[in-house]
């Protein structure tokens, strides 16, 4: 017995405390339970420079495996396919190799989904991706940024137009990016924009489209006289434009925001529509009743809120741009926009005495208040004043000459 009058055989059945593992028992241990055998069984009694995992390691692993296949969250991180089906192919997998250093549950998701074939990544001080080099920016608007971006390749330029997704919380706006892609996928014409790539990022959607060379028909006009060009001018570039409403209404589909800037002009003369992103596919048998569009260029029944079908509406924008291309300024005119639409309401306008008769009768046909009366395309395209091509003859190619005069400023 001690002093305090315990057996000492007491201390004897006590349950001594384990002493520390060393780092070659915990090597052992691990590679025990991963059903690991060292080639050199001295291996064992050699002191490794660098132990391939830690105790903690590896029950910190252990932990990650759990969570990752039983956690959603951690799907978006690690795919499950990404990980063994057994112990025994851990080794095989390579998530033994330098665990400390890369912590699985912290690995960069992969970068970015793609809806082309090209390999990208995310650096936006570099570039987007890395088959093109993207430059200074040529345009804003209010969900979309547009840059000049060269494919590296070939040299080739582009516009490159880019949707924040931030911006783009609303669905309603990411469904009007979406309709905007699946049009430009579905439509092709020569005074249209081409739309060549969509890339998709984490935190961005770029559209690659065609580079089109010319500024904006308003920035065109600007620098002419009185800011409006002869009719012969108007003739040509509005053939043009009426050639490309004809073909997307043939394709049912309708622009919904014509207007100055949404018109470049490119070598030659050829002029180019842009900016699909209020536009939108249509039945004649079902109407809308969607307020958007440029008010200097909105129709009556939209500015109503009436329902309305799109043809006639863009077919209204453009007797608005045939008119400020003839008289250098718009039919319709208000310090804001309730007086603005109350006189688009009513339809009045005036024209000015140099336009011609022609031009004249065709500006009142178009500008009509009540959209059934107004004239499709195709009926616009056979108007006298349209064909009249006594200087030039109607082909595009025809008229590169002529027109090559006119972009001058380009």
């Amino acid at each position: 017995m001690d002093i305090s009058g315990r057996p000492i055989s007491d201390y004897r059945r006590q349950k001594t405390t384990p002493r520390p593992m060393t780092s070659e028992e915990i090597i052992r241990q691990a590679n025990k339970l991963l059903n690991l055998k060292p080639k050199d069984p001295t291996i064992l009694n050699q002191k490794p420079k660098e132990p391939t995992m830690t105790a903690l390691d590896y029950r910190n692993f252990l932990q990650t495996q759990k969570d990752t296949l039983i956690t959603r969250e951690a799907d978006s991180v690690l795919p499950r396919r990404s990980l063994p089906k057994k112990t025994s192919d851990i080794k095989q997998s390579g998530l033994l190799v330098n665990l400390r250093k890369t912590p699985i549950l912290m690995s960069k998701p992969s970068l970015p989904t793609r809806i082309t074939e090209s390999k990208m990544f995310e650096d936006s001080k570099v570039g987007i991706f890395d088959d093109y080099t993207v430059g200074k920016l040529i345009g804003t608007g209010a969900y979309a940024s547009v840059k000049t971006a060269v494919m590296k390749n070939d040299s080739t330029k582009y516009a490159l137009k880019t949707y924040e997704k931030y911006r783009l919380s609303d669905p309603s706006k990411k469904k009007n990016v979406s309709r905007e892609i699946e049009i430009l996928k579905k439509i092709s014409h020569p005074n249209i924009v081409k739309m060549f790539d969509v890339v998709e990022t984490p935190k961005q959607i770029h559209l690659v489209l065609e580079y089109i060379s010319g500024g904006s028909l308003g920035s065109y006009l600007k620098k002419q006289p009185n800011k409006r060009l002869s009719e012969e001018e108007c003739r040509g570039l509005f053939r043009q434009l009426i050639s490309a409403i004809e073909y997307i209404h043939s394709q049912k589909v309708t622009h919904r925001d014509l207007k100055l800037e949404n018109l470049l002009l490119q070598e030659f003369g050829v002029i180019k529509i842009i900016d699909f992103g209020f536009s939108t596919c249509f039945s004649h048998e079902k109407k809308v009743k969607i307020f958007c569009g440029t008010p200097t260029y909105m129709a009556p029944e939209i500015v109503t809120r009436k329902e309305y079908s799109g043809p006639p509406a863009d077919i209204w924008a453009l007797g608005v741009l045939l008119f400020v291309m003839l008289c250098g300024f718009f039919p319709f005119r208000a310090p804001s926009d309730r007086e603005l639409f109350k006189k688009i309401e009513k339809g009045l306008f005036s024209i000015p005495n140099h336009v011609s008769t022609g031009a004249r009768s065709l500006l009142y046909k178009i500008l009509t208040v009540n959209p059934s009366e107004r004239p499709t395309a195709n009926e616009i395209m056979k108007d006298p004043w349209v064909n009249d091509m006594s200087i030039l003859r109607g082909t595009i190619g025809e008229q590169n000459e002529y027109y090559s005069s006119i972009v001058s400023f380009i």
